[in-house]
């Protein structure tokens, strides 16, 4: 897989948005030759819903499973948060806090569920 072509390709977002992140298992040790290749863009202040429909606009979910992280339910949030590489950022510190809010959001989540007796992933 081509990183820098991957973010070549997300070039016209990139003043918009506050970061391109891969995950699943593109991020992981788990990708072969069928994987397809999971990006997930951090909007941050940009209006989500407006980045989607720009992003429906243009050929990249044909070529890409693209997410955009605030639109995603929180096991989603979850699982991006604990596995991905990130590919472009703005500014990695301002990503990394930002993702941290989120984390402790999730951690809170994973505990309350643990408590009720349910699981949200396997260990691995």
């Amino acid at each position: 897989m081509d990183k820098k072509g991957i973010v070549r390709d997300f070039e016209q977002f990139k003043d918009k948005v506050m970061g391109i992140m891969l995950f699943g298992s593109g991020a992981g040790d788990s990708q072969h030759e069928r994987s397809d290749v999971d990006i997930c863009i951090v909007a941050g202040d940009y209006d989500a819903d407006k980045l989607f429909g720009e992003l429906i606009r243009t050929r990249l979910p044909q070529k890409y499973d693209v997410k955009i992280f605030e639109l995603l339910p929180i096991k989603l949030k979850g699982g991006v948060i604990d596995c991905h590489k990130v590919l472009w950022a703005r500014s990695k510190p301002e990503l990394s806090y930002y993702l941290y809010k989120w984390r402790r959001m999730w951690d809170d989540q994973k505990l309350e569920l643990k408590k009720l007796g349910i699981q949200m992933f396997h260990a691995g």
